[in-house]
């Protein structure tokens, strides 16, 4: 999975994704608060990759990164050198460009026998924590899910979807797990979009979450952990082909 075109950012701050017919999108930032700036932009663009915005093997660039958050270039290098060191970018060529890393088929495979743990067990745990306000969240998530899915809109459908898993996994109230969970995906985020290439794969994809609702609506943590296995066990099925 090689030879996107580079991010293009335009002044409205609007993420591009040239090149890909089947992916494009936009991301809108939100504006900076200069008080915490570096710590701002790092969690924007840490957001967008494990959100599923970027798509492997896309080049992100300190400039570009600057001119969408409307920031100058000492922030976002720190930010950009921060995710470097998490694993979610890699420096490539003499000039170090630094691009979303592409994964093999071993390496995915790791990634979700790991996530087939860590998930399954923040899934199960949340059932006896979750509150009513963040199940409210889950539930409007997996209509705007539903939607996208309906309209085949991969971009309203990547970002509902992060912020179904996210809410899951932080109602665990497990900090260090959340932590383990969020490092995960910022190296399987890039590829969501590759796991839902199309309308049918979207669908296909619901009733697991529909049934994580309902099992935490019965506080039922083994229909839970199933539910969030059986989801990552369908994408990867979709996706390991074409690893």
């Amino acid at each position: 999975m090689s030879g996107h075109d580079p991010l293009r950012f335009d002044a409205a701050a609007e993420l591009v994704l040239n090149g890909q017919d089947e992916a494009e999108t936009s991301f809108v930032f939100a504006p900076v608060d200069r008080a915490t700036l570096q710590t701002q932009v790092y969690e924007q663009l840490r957001r967008a990759v494990m959100g599923g915005v970027f798509r492997p093997g896309t080049p992100i660039t300190i400039r570009a990164a600057a001119d969408a958050l409307g920031v100058s270039q000492m922030p976002a290098r720190a930010a950009l050198q921060r995710l470097e060191i998490e694993g979610a970018l890699v420096a490539r060529g003499g000039k170090r460009t630094l691009v979303i890393p592409e994964m093999s088929r071993e390496e995915y495979t790791e990634m979700l026998d790991i996530g087939v743990m860590l998930e399954g067990m923040a899934a199960e745990r949340a059932c006896g924590l979750i509150t009513p306000d963040e199940v409210a969240i889950m539930t409007s998530a997996c209509h705007a899910m539903q939607a996208a899915a309906d309209s085949d809109d991969r971009d309203a459908y990547v970002v509902a979807n992060w912020t179904f898993h996210r809410t899951l996994y932080a109602a665990s109230r497990l900090k260090t797990l959340l932590g383990f969970i969020e490092m995960r995906w910022l190296r399987i985020g890039p590829y969501v979009r590759l796991m839902m290439p199309d309308r049918e794969s979207l669908l296909t994809s619901m009733p697991n979450h529909w049934a994580v609702l309902e099992a935490l609506r019965a506080r039922d943590g083994v229909a839970a952990r199933n539910a969030i296995t059986s989801d990552l066990q369908d994408c990867a099925r979709t996706l390991l082909p074409y690893l």
